[in-house]
C-alpha cells in the first residue's frame, strides 16, 4: 500500500501545474494500460472456460454491451 500511496503522490505533485492537455494525457494512457490488463486477463479465463466447456454465450454480449454503456455514459456526462 505504501508504493502505491507514493506513486499516487509524487504523481499528484508532478503533475500539479501541467496543462490540461497533459493531464488528460496522462489518464488516458494509464487508462489504456488498465483496459489492455483487464482484457488479457478476461482473455485468458475465457479460453480457460471454453476448454471447460463453461461457456455461455451471453458473456460475449454482456462484455460488449458493457463497453457500450460505458461509452454512452462517458459521452451524456462530458
Amino acid at each position: 500500500m505504501l508504493p502505491i500511496f507514493l506513486g499516487t503522490t509524487v504523481g499528484y505533485f508532478a503533475v500539479r501545474g501541467q496543462p490540461d492537455r497533459v493531464k488528460l494525457g496522462l489518464l488516458a494512457f494509464t487508462g489504456g494500460i488498465l483496459l489492455s490488463v483487464a482484457i488479457e486477463e478476461m482473455i485468458v479465463q475465457a479460453h480457460a472456460a471454453t476448454a471447460e466447456n463453461e461457456s455461455d454465450p451471453w458473456e460475449g454480449v454482456i462484455l460488449v454491451a458493457g463497453f457500450g454503456m460505458f461509452a454512452l455514459l462517458s459521452a451524456y456526462l462530458e
